[in-house]
């Protein structure tokens, strides 16, 4: 049987060509619409990374997105949720050196201090523009011990070096019943030991850059030694996971975060989330609407490649009808006499796909080219199948007859 189906497929040469071309044909354009669709879900995986989600604490009409009063429930709603990332807080203080009475607090405070618990909470402040101790690294901004780093230039003004301790009177800002108005309220003497040195920020952004900066837990640790409620100053972070869009901006109305209301009067006190995901959304939904599209001609690609299969093996078995009447009559059984004819189609589409391999690895990923496979052998494999089937339910005479 084997050699009769060698000595078929040489001899059917130009029939065999139009199978195997067909095939190859098939598998080039199933793996360009494969292909697409997978690049389509890939772009949207990786679409967070790509257009990444913005967020930004402001006061109620969104005029106000630093120096604002945002309370620690807030925070700590923010900082244990898990649909949150890079968040970055800060609160501004004012300090003067040394110990000194409330009535002289105005000529003596001359320095800006920030707690932060990241070097991106501060305009301009890179990693590489901090110079620790040895016994300090980056894990500084996680700490809640009084240390602290300070603007070089500062530094060299008051004679301070790394390693120094410094007793600092300082003072933090609260709202008055103006909402145009700051007032300034003591917070005490804090002895720092300064752990590290930082290169000017000033003139690098129209922000006042800092003097001194301590990390953000070891600021909030000091309100609470003093028994003052804390709040934040300045909050941003991004989505952890943009997909999950509509459920994180439900858990933030839960956290207390409401909507911007641009006719609302300005204040300072920052309970509004400005969402930046325009950008996401819109990438989103386009590619979710092409992949929707993809998706609702999978049914007809498939019922194609069935038909394909179907018609070309209907139309190489009718010209074959004498050749498989000569082996029923040589004592074949319906099945069996089919086998060689299948054996035929199957080698020749298996010829085609191994071609359009070899072509479409040059451009198309592995994975898409295995799937590409699977679905042309099932739905072509299905088609043969159904055409030789139908060849083999015919009677002897009725083969010979049509074969005539």
């Amino acid at each position: 049987m084997l050699t009769y189906m060698l000595y078929s497929l040489k001899r059917r040469k130009a029939a065999n060509q139009i199978t195997v071309w067909i095939s190859l044909l098939l598998v080039v354009l199933l793996n360009l619409y494969f292909g697409t669709m997978h690049s389509y879900e890939r772009q949207l995986d990786e679409l967070a990374e790509n257009a990444p989600v913005y967020c930004r604490v402001t006061n109620k009409n969104g005029s106000r997105d630093s120096g604002l009063f945002i309370s620690e429930s807030v925070l700590d709603g923010l900082l244990a949720s898990g649909l949150t990332a890079d968040e970055s807080c800060a609160v501004w203080l004012l300090a003067g050196e040394g110990e000194f009475t409330q009535a002289e607090w105005e000529s003596c405070v001359h320095l800006q201090v920030s707690g932060v618990n990241r070097t991106e909470a501060v305009d301009g402040l890179s990693a590489e523009k901090i110079h620790f101790s040895q016994q300090y690294d980056e894990s500084f901004f996680v700490s809640d011990s009084p240390v602290c780093i300070v603007d070089e230039g500062v530094m060299r003004k008051h004679g301070w070096e790394t390693g120094d301790k410094i007793q600092l009177t300082m003072y933090y800002y609260n709202a008055s019943s103006e909402l145009f108005k700051m007032e300034v309220y003591p917070l005490g003497l804090i002895e720092l030991e300064i752990v590290g040195g930082m290169e000017s920020l000033m003139g690098v952004t129209g922000a006042v850059p800092p003097d001194v900066i301590l990390p953000f837990e070891a600021v909030r640790r000091i309100y609470h030694q003093q028994e003052i409620p804390f709040f934040a100053d300045t909050v941003s972070f991004y989505v952890d996971d943009p997909m999950r869009l509509n459920d994180f901006k439900e858990e933030m109305k839960s956290i207390g975060l409401m909507e911007r209301d641009p006719t609302a009067m300005d204040s300072y006190i920052g309970y509004t989330l400005a969402v930046r995901d325009g950008n996401f959304v819109t990438m989103a939904t386009q590619l979710r609407q092409s992949i929707e599209v993809m998706r609702s001609f999978l049914p007809v690609v498939c019922i194609l490649t069935f038909a394909i299969g179907y018609i070309v093996s209907y139309l190489l078995g009718n010209g074959r009808m004498g050749e498989y009447a000569l082996l029923r009559l040589q004592g074949m059984g319906s099945v069996k006499g089919t086998v060689p004819f299948l054996g035929e189609q199957f080698i020749l589409v298996l010829l085609g796909n191994l071609l359009g391999d070899a072509l479409m690895l040059l451009f198309a990923e592995p994975v898409i080219v295995i799937l590409v496979n699977g679905v042309v052998l099932a739905a072509y494999g299905i088609g043969i199948i159904m055409a030789y089937w139908r060849m083999g339910r015919k009677s002897v005479m009725g083969l010979l007859a049509v074969s005539q």
